[in-house]
């Protein structure tokens, strides 16, 4: 390609979200991200998925494209249950620009069939009509073989005098680790692509 530039592409989604949890066992995932303006059209893409707990590189595709999506296809590997995975996207454009390398995007699995009852324990409150807080603490051993620690929450939107459910929840749960944020959620109910906060 005829040159570099040093804007990569970015806000990476998987299936639409954020740094979201997928199945376990999934076998494709549906990627999308952005691109920086005044280059043209992308017209080839090359993703790198790695397994961030190994460093294996389980994927690396370069694919002639002007979509800035694509369905990844594990090639029949799937994905396994509580575990990390990360991917990368560079770029080629029509002007001759070759775009680097841009930041992982992280990507968590789940639980096969949920939580288990034994590890979510459910807090709430039988009267819904006013703010409720709920905090829970939670000590931890530290251990120096541990290499990914997940946490799993979720809160119901609250539902209207006429039982309609009302899921204006933004950042309606915050995760702390040693008194420091480390993430909150959930974003916007909606998926409206690379340029929604989801």
């Amino acid at each position: 390609m005829a040159g570099t530039v040093e804007k990569a592409p970015f806000q990476l989604l998987t299936n639409l979200r954020v740094d979201g949890p997928v199945q376990p066992n999934s076998s494709s995932l549906y990627l999308t991200w952005a691109l920086p303006g005044g280059h043209g059209d992308q017209i080839e893409a090359a993703i790198e998925f790695v397994d961030a707990i190994s460093g294996e590189v389980m994927l690396h595709l370069v694919e002639s494209s002007r979509e800035p999506a694509t369905n990844l296809s594990l090639n029949g590997t799937t994905l396994l249950e509580l575990h990390a995975y990360k991917w990368r996207i560079s770029a080629n454009m029509s002007d001759g620009v070759s775009l680097p390398w841009s930041d992982w995007a992280s990507v968590t699995t789940g639980w096969i069939g949920g939580p288990r009852d034994e590890v979510a324990v459910p807090m709430w409150q039988d009267r819904g009509d006013g703010f409720v807080l709920f905090r829970r603490e939670i000590d931890a051993p530290y251990r120096d073989d541990v290499v990914l620690a997940l946490a799993a929450i979720t809160a119901n939107p609250q539902t209207t005098n006429k039982g309609e459910q009302n899921a204006k929840l933004l950042a309606s749960y915050k995760l702390f680790l040693d008194g420091s944020l480390v993430g909150m959620g959930p974003g916007r109910v909606s998926t409206c692509g690379p340029v929604c906060p989801i």
